[in-house]
């Protein structure tokens, strides 16, 4: 696949490549050749191991030259190894399609084949090179297979009888079932790759999620349709559930809420990919908010998003862009404060946003206090309890947390930026800005971020 990283020279060495067979493809504490084994015999189904152009390992499959294509007449037309061709071709489909790909091979029986990333192992286009294909396996009962339709498409050398019997070699699987044997294979492969179990949980989630988002069109379009309209406005009380459920830590309700706002926005927009990036760039503003009102740490939201964008620009499929969404929606949420954990979550959630909101100017706990419809005494015991932080110590963190940005993006004085968050006195701005960090903001932004490990937050 395009984009996927290629190997260097060192790693192509000799010596690599001994490493690799020494371990067998050893992983779990079962290696390939074990693998492969007790798919075939408990799938009843062939399996090769194909690196490359070339079948390193078989078990009960054809091994691309079975007698039928050797009985053909039009083999003389292949070049080179006609079905490894096809096979090889399908691999590269299946890294496009989600990491599997069901296809009939050129005698027409059905295959499968996965991707195996082995250590970034990938060729010179950046694509998989290696692969598991299950197969020859026919979909229908051999009394059904119509053996003149495959004689006369390879022009076969043979009988209706002797073609039935080279048919007979091969297992029988029902349609209704390859697409299960499909996933035995997708779980095989995932298996010997090698790489981080999330690459297939996307694949899953993006299945869920494009479920979900096709359940919102339609009963848009059949309420459209009850109601006769042709137009429906959009839905801002999703956006203020969306915002809500992110500020709260609930990302189950957090990712349904964006699902709905994605279904309006593909509905509306006709899914024109460049409107739906332009919205999906608002709403990836959006969420970094909430996430912040949620009392995410601003730097850490930042060093997020620049990632995001960073990749953003280059995605090609709504697909792609409804991921990227889902993936910074969980990131974000993530970081906010856990207010599941919280007793009192409405009003401490209320009293986070107000800091964050306010923080640049002069604040105090009576305000916050009066704000949330409290005491300043009460609200003050129940926000040490619920946030384990005295209020001016937590307000200080924040005003800390947002000059780190100031230093790190803006070229400003050190005595404007305490002045942007709040501290009126340039000498207590560092004090406690080192008092949380360990190193004062001019080290901090001499150092561009990189506080040393040793020195601990003396507020955690």
């Amino acid at each position: 696949m395009n984009g996927k990283p290629s190997r260097s020279a060192s790693e192509k060495s000799e010596g690599a490549e001994k490493f690799d067979e020494s371990r067998q493809f050893k992983i779990g504490g079962i290696d390939r050749e074990k693998l492969m084994e007790s798919f075939s015999k408990s799938v009843k189904c062939g399996l090769m191991y194909i690196n490359g152009e070339e079948i390193v390992g078989s078990v009960n499959s054809c091994d691309c030259s079975c007698d039928i294509i050797k009985r053909s007449k039009k083999a003389g037309e292949f070049k080179g190894n006609y079905c490894l061709g096809v096979h090889c071709y399908a691999g590269e489909q299946s890294g496009r399609f989600g990491g599997k790909y069901i296809y009939f091979c050129p005698a027409g029986f059905v295959f499968i084949i996965c991707p195996i990333d082995r250590n970034g192992d990938f060729s010179e286009h950046g694509e998989y090179k290696q692969f598991l294909t299950a197969g020859p396996i026919s979909p229908v009962n051999w009394e059904d297979f119509d053996t003149e339709e495959l004689a006369d498409a390879l022009k076969l050398d043979l009988s209706g009888n002797e073609t039935l019997e080279l048919v007979k070699k091969f297992p029988i699987i029902p349609s209704d079932l390859i697409t299960h044997v499909a996933n035995l294979l997708y779980i095989c492969s995932s298996h010997l790759s090698e790489i981080e179990i999330f690459k297939f949980i996307k694949n899953d989630e993006i299945y869920e999620q494009q479920k979900q988002i096709g359940e919102y069109i339609q009963n848009v379009k059949a309420m459209l349709i009850k109601e006769s309209q042709s137009y429906i406005s959009y839905p801002y009380d999703k956006e203020k559930q969306l915002v809500y459920s992110i500020v709260s830590n609930d990302l189950v309700n957090s990712r349904k809420y964006l699902n709905e706002i994605l279904g309006h926005i593909f509905f509306s927009s006709a899914n024109n990919l460049d409107v739906i990036k332009v919205r999906a760039m608002e709403l990836s503003v959006m969420i970094s908010r909430a996430a912040l009102d949620g009392g995410a740490d601003q730097s850490k939201i930042f060093d997020i998003n620049i990632k995001f964008l960073s990749e953003f620009f280059n995605y090609k499929t709504i697909e792609e862009v409804c991921w990227a969404l889902t993936d910074i929606l969980r990131k974000f949420t993530k970081e906010t404060f856990e207010f599941s954990k919280v007793k009192h979550v409405d009003l401490i959630s209320k009293a986070v946003s107000y800091v964050k909101t306010n923080y640049m100017r002069k604040l105090t706990l009576n305000e916050v206090a009066e704000y949330v419809f409290l005491s300043p005494s009460y609200f003050s015991k129940i926000f040490k309890e619920e946030m384990n932080y005295y209020f001016n110590d937590y307000l200080n963190y924040v005003r800390v947390e947002k000059s780190k940005i100031l230093l790190l993006t803006e070229k400003i004085s050190l005595v404007d930026i305490a002045d942007n968050v709040g501290f009126y006195d340039q000498s207590y701005f560092n004090k406690v800005f080192k008092k949380i960090t360990g190193v004062t903001p001019k080290k901090y932004k001499e150092s561009n971020g990189k506080i040393p490990p040793q020195i601990k937050n003396s507020y955690q």
